[in-house]
């Protein structure tokens, strides 16, 4: 399955730790399943993260500069331009998050019997890796949607092109874009699932929308 990673960030010199920028970058390099494209969108000005890392000079990649007011507005921008393309699925990406080298491998498979992908997560919060023990039996996620925003997390969240014929766009209400669009896909009776295995590092600092739902 070729599949399409997004990528979108705004004032990421002074916004983002380099390192978190690199550690990311290079965790979608080492992925195990190599066939994606990247789409990346720098809403803020022309400088390109994933030029300067020399890591996908061998990768079909496409940058944008499209202006936008936030972070909804740009991956919904890069979800279209994707899937216009007739990509199977997207893989949203937080630049100062990384992923498990087996993550982009297990969503696939994961995949073929759900329509939106993700797994369990562990919190990095002053350094240290916190594991985030979340139930995930089909039923019990559902439910816990409903309730839970980080239920399934938002970084790394594997989109197939079925979610997304069926549900559309996020709505721009952040911080909680994501569990509105999981409860649309809950409307439309769309399969979810966790990967029962901890594959997203989801780093948390004060310059996030998220950071208050995790203090």
């Amino acid at each position: 399955m070729k599949i399409a990673v997004l990528i979108y960030y705004s004032d990421i010199t002074t916004k983002y730790n380099f390192n978190w920028v690199s550690q990311c970058l290079r965790s979608i390099k080492n992925q195990t399943h190599q066939d994606f494209v990247i789409f990346e969108n720098n809403y803020e000005s022309h400088f390109s993260m994933v030029k300067l890392s020399k890591l996908f000079e061998d990768k079909e990649y496409y940058f944008f500069d499209k202006k936008h007011k936030n972070y909804v507005q740009s991956l919904n921008f890069l979800m279209k331009k994707a899937f216009d393309k007739d990509f199977e699925a997207v893989i949203n990406i937080n630049i100062d998050d990384y992923y498990d080298n087996n993550y982009f491998k297990k969503c696939i498979e994961y995949s073929k019997n759900n329509d939106l992908v993700s797994s369990k997560y562990c919190l990095i919060k002053d350094n240290k890796i916190i594991k985030q023990d979340i139930n995930t039996k089909g039923e019990i996620i559902i439910g816990n949607i409903l309730q839970n925003i980080n239920c399934i997390i938002k970084s790394g969240v594997f989109i197939t092109k079925r979610y997304y014929d069926n549900v559309g766009h996020f709505e721009e209400l952040i911080p909680i874009e994501h569990k509105l669009y999981w409860k649309a896909g809950v409307r439309k009776h769309m399969r979810f699932n966790v990967i029962p295995e901890y594959l997203i590092f989801y780093r948390i600092h004060k310059n996030q929308s998220s950071s208050k739902i995790f203090s």
